[in-house]
């Protein structure tokens, strides 16, 4: 599956429209850091968003944070710093995070361990961000994480995770 983001905005436009949600295509933008990509260090001021990490063509997380919740987004996924993190689920998964690697590159998931899992993360996904305002609310923030969790079937959510 390959990843469009001007095609899931236009997407979630329509069922914003449909959820009688008003926002406009020019208050939604993305963002796309492909891998090896740099922790983000903050929200652009003014704005909430959903994220998403993608290993290649499959997606392994999708979260929001909005302006209160930034670390979720900057940091806390890349570290055991929090119950529920992209890392901890990796180091709990290994074999299922390998089996959608390279052959070649299927030893790289087993050493990893609590300090070296962010780096690994660092080095390998690419992040996808949807900016809205803030001032849309924490209803649309929802709706946007629902969507897009329902448009990439992450493979680290819910009870997997």
């Amino acid at each position: 599956m390959a990843i469009d983001p001007k095609e899931i905005i236009d997407a979630f436009l329509q069922v914003a429209q449909l959820a009688h949600v008003s926002i406009a295509i020019t208050q939604v933008r993305y963002e796309l850091l492909p891998a090896p990509h740099k922790r983000p260090s903050g929200l652009p001021p003014g704005s909430q968003a959903v994220y998403a990490f993608l290993l290649a063509d499959r997606c392994l997380k999708v979260g929001k944070a909005g302006p209160k919740t930034q670390a979720r987004s900057t940091s806390q996924h890349y570290g055991m710093n929090a119950p529920s993190t992209l890392a901890r689920t990796i180091l709990a998964h290994r074999q299922q995070l390998a089996a959608m690697l390279p052959a070649e590159r299927r030893n790289e998931v087993e050493p990893l361990h609590e300090t070296t899992v962010g780096a690994w993360i660092e080095r390998s996904t690419t992040r996808l961000h949807v900016f809205l305002p803030a001032a849309s609310g924490a209803l649309t923030l929802a709706l946007l994480e629902a969507f897009l969790q329902c448009h990439l079937n992450p493979v680290f959510e819910g009870k997997v995770a």
